[in-house]
């Protein structure tokens, strides 16, 4: 029947060991399996196994006391002391050090250089017996002084650790930093009043989080968008329900106002395709395509956003048309076909020559595990040859029939493909890390504001981190990228929030959870999202560029706090990590404050 399992299912049978501890008196331990797609899962053979709550405690210890000695070392303020130190603490010698952990003594290194240890405490708050080892969750609070700051200035890792038994003694296999986040410098009280009550004065309250209304309220907004081609619209966190709702009638009043008509997000071009298709002509089933997306659009809200761009385009009378778009960077086996597709057509010689280039880096994605490959330097430099031969070809591979396959625009077209691929092959050369991957993002939207829509105004939607202005000293933002590019032409508007609900996977334990309502823990200390509480407005706009900078408001803006700032997962491990520091002055034109927020309404 239905329920039988054929010898070819039981072939993949596979063992899996889920390890963690069980408090006190539990009653019952469930047991879950999450399934992405259509498919059927068994479980069978279920055994526990039992560790001694003395040898947990034993263990935890003696690991304890080698964390110790660790943070002893961090207060060596000689260079050689300090990495000869750390190599020690890790046991390993320097040819057989994992990646992770030698990763973690350059940067070791590379603070000794810039900082000084003023102190350091690291804390075990969870201990796994996983085989012959254990994993460890730890929390790590440091202070420390840095040659740029005038000031100490306190953070707090989050850690997860792999240790494995050398004889009587432990070692440290794997470490792995899962959070890092600043502690707020305090605002007094007095500070935070004045604030707030300059707030009042400057802030304009929105009337209303839902579309169809008149505009009254946004007309500062408008004011201070100007002219800026480029619009972009954050949030602190995916999965809130006023953050769709908000950035819905900022859309709305962008494109019936002020001209706007290219509505892009951080996604592959084959789902934005899709969707434009369905907002142009509505081919297909708008929800089906958002589920079939990353987490964060399979919600009502973003569907209804799908749904009025549709709606907007199929009304009656003279208007221009919206299109979806997307400026992400798509996996390589959804582009490439594009590139031959394409070549097959108007040159079928280079469509054979693309397709031998690419071998290596579709081989590539097929075994992708990890972040870097040691592959992806040949296969980047494979597919820049894809690159190069478009644009050497260009002339005659171009045909007279603007309609046709072989156009100037399924040229283009062919050519941004060609670049994605490059992209996504670079982005995983050792040391490229998520900075360069940002910076092709803002290459990605520089193309679709020269090449692919020239002239028209674009909204781009995206978190915080991803299009605002700050930056780290390793890793630049997209928004920071495209201040480059294009001045006072992009206008970037953050949203935050203070207290609620929102919509996320969790990650706990080294464990990644399935999406299910998180609440936004309240702060140990008054924190940016605070004071803009502390005035006393459900939700505002506040267009930064015109606060006086000598104001108590003016002041406070231009100081680094701490601001709820969520990415893809929800750290239910330490969840003040949930936040970051931000310079508002420095991250954002405009800021729309949210008091209360809830969670999105999944699919």
């Amino acid at each position: 029947g239905e329920d039988h399992i054929d010898a070819a299912d039981s072939a993949r049978w596979t063992q899996y060991e889920i390890a963690g501890e069980v408090p006190a008196g539990t009653s019952s331990v469930r047991i879950g399996v999450l399934v992405s797609g259509k498919g059927r899962v068994c479980i069978d053979a279920v055994s526990f196994q039992v560790v001694a709550d003395s040898e947990i405690i034993a263990t935890r210890a003696t690991i304890q006391k080698v964390y110790g000695r660790m943070d002893s070392a961090y207060l060596q303020p000689d260079l050689d002391r300090l990495n000869d130190a750390a190599s020690a603490a890790a046991q390993y010698r320097e040819g057989e050090l994992k990646e992770p952990l030698r990763i973690a003594i350059e940067q070791w290194k590379a603070a000794a250089q810039n900082a000084t240890e003023l102190a350091r405490h690291t804390a075990i708050t969870a201990i796994e017996f996983s085989g012959a080892g254990v994993v460890v969750t730890a929390r790590v609070e440091y202070a420390r002084s840095e040659a740029n700051r005038t000031r100490s200035v306190s953070y707090v890792d989050t850690r997860r650790d792999t240790w494995v038994r050398a004889g009587a003694a432990w070692k440290l296999q794997e470490y792995r930093l899962l959070t890092t986040r600043q502690v707020d410098s305090t605002t007094d009280v007095q500070t935070a009043r004045r604030a707030a009550a300059d707030l009042k004065r400057t802030a304009a309250p929105l009337a209303t989080m839902e579309v169809g209304h008149t505009f009254y309220d946004l007309a500062p907004f408008g004011t201070a968008v100007g002219d800026s081609r480029i619009v972009a619209l954050g949030e602190a966190t995916f999965g809130v329900r006023e953050f769709f709702e908000i950035k819905h009638r900022l859309l709305e009043f962008l494109v019936k106002e002020k001209g706007f008509t290219i509505f892009a997000i951080d996604a592959n071009f084959l789902d934005a395709n899709k969707l434009d298709n369905y907002v142009r002509a509505g081919e297909g089933n708008p929800q089906e395509m958002l589920n079939g997306m990353l987490w964060p659009w399979n919600t009502q809200e973003a569907l209804d956003v799908v749904e009025w761009m549709r709606e907007y385009n199929s009304a009656p009378g003279d208007h221009p048309t919206l299109r979806f778009a997307s400026f992400g960077i798509p996996p390589a086996s959804l582009v490439i076909p594009r590139v031959v597709e394409y070549l097959q057509q108007c040159s079928p010689l280079d469509a054979v020559t693309a397709q031998t280039e690419y071998g290596t880096l579709l081989e590539m994605e097929s075994r992708m595990g990890d972040v870097y490959d040691d592959a992806a330097a040949r296969a980047a430099e494979k597919a820049e040859r894809v690159v190069r031969l478009l644009d050497e070809r260009h002339d005659s591979l171009i045909q007279p029939n603007p309609l046709g396959a072989c156009s100037s625009t399924a040229w283009r077209d062919a050519r941004q493909a060609a670049e994605e691929a490059r992209q996504n092959a670079a982005t995983h050369i050792t040391g490229k890390g998520s900075s360069y991957g940002n910076e092709m993002k803002a290459r990605n939207i520089e193309w679709l504001a020269k090449d692919a829509y020239p002239g028209e105004k674009i909204v781009l939607w995206g978190h915080n981190a991803l299009v605002g202005y700050a930056s780290s000293d390793s890793e630049r933002s997209v928004g920071s990228w495209l201040r480059d590019e294009f001045g006072e032409q992009i206008y970037v508007t953050g949203l935050a929030c203070y207290r609620g609900e929102l919509l996320a996977p969790g990650f706990q334990n080294g464990n990644y959870e399935s999406v299910a309502r998180q609440r936004i823990s309240q702060p140990e200390e008054p924190n940016g999202d605070s004071v803009f509480s502390a005035a006393g407005m459900p939700v505002f706009f506040l267009d930064l560029h015109s606060v006086p900078a000598t104001s108590a408001l003016g002041r406070w803006i231009a100081e680094s706090h701490t601001f709820l700032e969520v990415s893809a997962w929800w750290n239910r491990d330490d969840p003040q990590s949930n936040s970051r520091a931000r310079t508002l002055a420095k991250a954002y034109d405009g800021l729309i404050f949210l008091d209360e927020a809830h969670a999105a309404h999944g699919l």
